[in-house]
């Protein structure tokens, strides 16, 4: 250990080394924001938009064959979309972790051991939101084919004749 003082004469490399390191943690942290955001997050919010059912919006009706056709073309084409943003998250996770755990810490700083637990919490985390995005794409894509079906209803008492 070195004790430095206002007066010490290894202050300016002390500082230098301080600031050097301040620069590393910010870039750190833009990049795991950039991977978290640009991403995750916005993987996330995608998957659960996606309508999973093709209603036809011109109110035409379409035979049975033709509807079953245009479903299995979109579902199709939406499965594989889901297919290939869930591959970019579980990417991007692998990458957050990648980066966190291969930060280059000071030579005087153990590594913790507690690293694969941390990593296995956080694909926990990002498994349950993807979970959580799917559930909504299944409910939004639900609720579209029952108004759809049944129209929308007002629900008020001052509709009752």
């Amino acid at each position: 250990m070195v004790t430095l003082t206002w007066t010490s004469m290894n202050i300016d490399g002390f500082l230098q080394n301080f600031q050097q390191s301040l620069n590393k943690l910010e870039q750190l942290i833009l990049t795991i924001n950039d991977i978290i955001e640009n991403r995750i997050e916005n993987n996330l919010k995608l998957i659960s938009k996606v309508i999973l059912v093709k209603l036809p919006d011109d109110g035409k009706p379409l035979s049975l064959d033709a509807f079953v056709e245009d479903q299995h073309k979109h579902i199709q084409a939406q499965a594989e979309l889901l297919m290939s943003k869930n591959i970019e998250i579980e990417r991007a996770v692998d990458d957050l972790l990648a980066c966190v755990m291969n930060y280059p810490l000071d030579p005087h700083i153990h590594k913790v051991d507690v690293i694969p637990k941390a990593a296995k919490t956080i694909k926990g985390y990002y498994f349950w939101y993807l979970y959580q995005a799917l559930l909504n794409s299944t409910q939004n894509s639900l609720n579209a084919m029952k108004n759809r079906v049944c129209g929308k209803r007002s629900t008020g008492i001052n509709n009752i004749n």
